[in-house]
């Protein structure tokens, strides 16, 4: 078999691959628009209430002004003046039905408001359905090319590069590879009867969660004290989310998911801010890896719901036992 060809062939499926996670990218940014373009029009028909309402509050008071300037108009007959009050019943008349008007302004804009309101509410469900759809079948397809990539690889007896993507841990841990003797390391968990060697830093890279030991003291929800179980799990459904971004680069910063924040209106704890921090920041999962073995040093609540709810990848600040030639 032609080996030219055959390596023509893993370049496109990388290449695949790449327009998979595009997809994926762009089709996110399309719904996170619509969103937007729904959020707007929601807030556009609330302010035509609210000018309703207050125009009703308006004619209410022309109508009050012009029933006192008739009552004053009439009180002044007597047994020998009759007044002209045409004037005044003509402008009560005409207040009354500006008023009549504006409320029925007001009836129209309030339906209007709710069915639109259910309208775009039940597209919202679409819309999320559409969301999840493109981050699992991205991540489906990413997972198949990676396995076709790495047979293909193995048959040509080419070095599998590594499928842990990394993205530089923000303001935590080294951001390059460092090394550090298996000796003298500190802050690194379990040493004792590991292999001497160099410890490397990796970065934030994704692994396997398969590969990740279950941690064997989690076995309920109330074994999560620090972060409900339940603010956990709707926090790693955001991760699956946002991953596709964060690996096209487009969302590999803070900056970029705060501004994602303030243009959907969400506030720190409920944003996607907060869910890049934890996994990319000072509290990111943190692991050891000496050989095919890992050991947790932080994230084990993490890693035992994301085993249960089947989630296939996570970022995880890795530190790699290189062994001494």
């Amino acid at each position: 078999m032609n080996e030219s060809i055959n390596v023509r062939t893993i370049q496109t499926l990388g290449n695949l691959k790449n327009a998979f996670i595009g997809f994926s990218v762009e089709t996110q940014e399309s719904l996170i628009a619509i969103e937007n373009e729904l959020r707007r029009t929601m807030d556009w028909l609330k302010g035509e209430v609210d000018v309703r309402h207050r125009h009703i509050m308006r004619c209410r008071d022309e109508v009050d002004f012009a029933s006192r300037a008739l009552r004053e108009c009439e009180a002044q007959e007597d047994d020998d003046y009759v007044p002209d009050c045409r004037a005044e019943i003509y402008e009560l008349q005409e207040a009354r039905r500006s008023l009549r008007h504006a409320e029925d302004e007001l009836k129209i804009a309030r339906l209007w408001f709710s069915k639109i309101q259910k309208a775009i509410q039940q597209f919202g469900t679409h819309v999320r359905r559409l969301k999840d759809l493109a981050t699992d079948r991205t991540e489906s397809a990413k997972a198949f090319l990676d396995r076709a990539t790495s047979d293909l690889e193995r048959y040509l007896g080419i070095p599998t590069p590594t499928t842990e993507t990394s993205v530089p841990l923000i303001d935590a841990f080294p951001t390059r590879a460092t090394t550090t003797t298996a000796s003298t390391q500190t802050g690194i968990a379990n040493l004792s009867g590991k292999t001497s060697g160099q410890w490397v830093e990796r970065g934030v890279v994704e692994i396997d969660v398969a590969n990740l030991p279950m941690p064997e003291d989690i076995s309920k929800d109330l074994d999560f004290q620090k972060v409900p179980m339940d603010e956990m799990k709707a926090g790693l459904k955001m991760l699956q989310e946002m991953l596709p971004i964060i690996e096209s680069g487009v969302g590999a910063s803070k900056e970029y998911w705060a501004k994602r924040d303030n243009e959907l209106g969400l506030d720190y704890p409920n944003g996607y801010l907060r869910i890049y921090e934890a996994f990319y920041g000072h509290d990111a999962i943190r692991v050891e890896k000496s050989g095919n073995n890992y050991d947790i040093v932080n994230g084990r609540h993490r890693i035992w719901l994301a085993k249960q709810m089947g989630i296939g990848k996570l970022p995880v600040s890795l530190v790699e036992l290189e062994s001494k030639p």
